[in-house]
């Protein structure tokens, strides 16, 4: 190291002759002035030419000379090249850590994992060349997480083994289904239960997951020509089938999800597919839309807000029938309740990284709203708010914590096109179980207690 910074130090110092040698002529004329000048003032000078004065200030030029040579080469040994050193070996370590990051971010390969929060079956007999078979049917609850690079899911694969037997699956959409779910809750000292019936939302392939930022979502299998051995009944598969999920990455790397039987798999509730068209609830609140406008709910993400606390997410999509598409700009109001009674009156909601009150879409455009954080002791709610800042206006949610286990939340969207038509409100339901697994799924119609 010592050999390193005297070799720096003689660089810097044969680097900048023409410094030195100012500076080293300066401090020789001014020593040399000032010694003769003292020596001519104030010593015994005979008459004639001062030789004594002359012969000093020669000497005092010299040694003034080489004292300023001395000085900056000390500088340089001593001060400046350490630093440019220290400098320079920091720039190169940083360099090597970016390039080190680069280089193993590009071979880096994403873990996904993850877990099927529940599985519903059900089947359907047929006859394939006399002998009964069946297609069955499997419905899962997922979610998937990554520990490392971030990647999305870009597709999945059911394996049902039977026998030594591998059946292949085809997978289908969610679009249209629901599940009926019987909820506990208190009424009138006593504990009654209720129906909800929850839209399906279909995993999000399209979206990445991170490590702060899981996904969860269902996934719709159909198993072909599964001999009827297989089954116990109509909705369960014997203990000796095994199942395999597999999610592929970005890279389309095959990730194992779950491998094993159905026995400690949590079922999902009745699951069945209702037609829009003969939709009771939907007929009964229909209002007349001259632009046929929906505001479909197509996700239930999360994102980690803090420590134990998560941010609930529902993706919404814009859409309108063939033809004029208005653009529109959307207000959320919330309405919080649980079991028994309203926790929060209706009050002005966030959309996800909006400083503005409201959101602008157009025909296919989507927009993620802030329903609310969840926590193990129950959630907290995200009333809009902005402050002022130097560099304009920041968004400042106001939060509410509010305690228990059980809630339901309806958001009222409020519409208004660029022609400043208003157009009917939308209305979307969900439900939310908050604890160490918190979840919230979207309600198909108002909660029955809550009427």
């Amino acid at each position: 190291m010592a050999d390193l910074v005297r070799a720096e130090a003689r660089a810097l110092f044969h680097g900048h002759r023409k410094l030195e040698m100012n500076a080293s002529a300066i401090a020789a004329s001014l020593s040399a002035f000032l010694v003769a000048a003292a020596v001519y003032v104030f010593g015994s000078v005979p008459a004639g030419i001062p030789y004594g004065a002359i012969f000093a200030g020669l000497v005092a030029a010299i040694l003034g000379m080489a004292l300023t040579l001395s000085i900056i080469y000390g500088y340089y040994r001593f001060v400046e090249a350490p630093s440019n050193l220290y400098l320079e070996s920091t720039r190169n370590l940083v360099e090597l850590q970016q390039r080190l990051e680069t280089e193993t971010a590009k071979n880096a390969k994403p873990t996904l994992e993850g877990k099927i929060i529940c599985l519903e079956i059900s089947s359907t007999v047929i006859l394939k060349f006399t002998e009964e078979k069946n297609d069955c049917f499997l419905t899962f609850f997922v979610k998937a997480t990554n520990a490392t690079v971030p990647t999305m899911v870009s597709r999945w694969q059911l394996d049902l083994l039977w026998e030594g037997i591998e059946y292949p699956s085809v997978r289908g959409s969610v679009k249209g289904y629901y599940v009926n779910r019987y909820y506990a809750h208190a009424r009138d000292s006593e504990t009654k239960y209720e129906t909800l019936t929850e839209a399906l939302t279909e995993f999000p392939n399209d979206e990445e997951i991170t490590n702060t930022n899981y996904k969860a979502g269902w996934l719709r299998f159909c198993v072909g020509s599964l001999p009827s051995e297989a089954l116990a009944g109509d909705c369960h598969l014997r203990q000796e089938a095994t199942l395999r999920l597999i999610a592929f990455d970005s890279k389309d790397d095959p990730h194992l999800i779950y491998e094993g039987t159905t026995k400690g798999l949590a079922g999902c509730g009745k699951i069945e597919w209702l037609d829009p068209a003969t939709d009771k609830q939907k007929e009964e609140t229909a209002v007349t839309d001259p632009f046929n406008i929906s505001f479909e709910l197509t996700g239930l993400n999360y994102d980690r807000y803090g420590d134990g606390v998560k941010s609930m997410l529902p993706r919404f999509k814009y859409k309108t029938a063939p033809g004029y598409s208005p653009r529109v700009e959307v207000k959320a109001n919330i309405r919080i309740f649980d079991d028994s009674s309203m926790r929060m009156h209706e009050f002005p909601g966030v959309w996800h990284r909006s400083k503005v009150r409201h959101k602008k879409f157009s025909s296919g455009d989507s927009g993620d709203l802030l329903l609310g954080l969840v926590r193990d002791e129950g959630i907290v709610a995200c009333e809009y708010n902005v402050i002022k800042t130097l560099n304009g206006a920041d968004l400042s949610p106001n939060l509410t914590e509010l305690d228990g286990k059980r809630f339901y939340i309806l958001v009222v969207f409020i519409m208004r096109t660029d022609k400043d038509i208003v157009l009917p409100d939308k209305r979307q339901w969900f439900g939310i179980v908050a604890g160490p697994e918190p979840r919230y799924t979207g309600l198909v119609k108002q909660p029955p207690h809550l009427l």
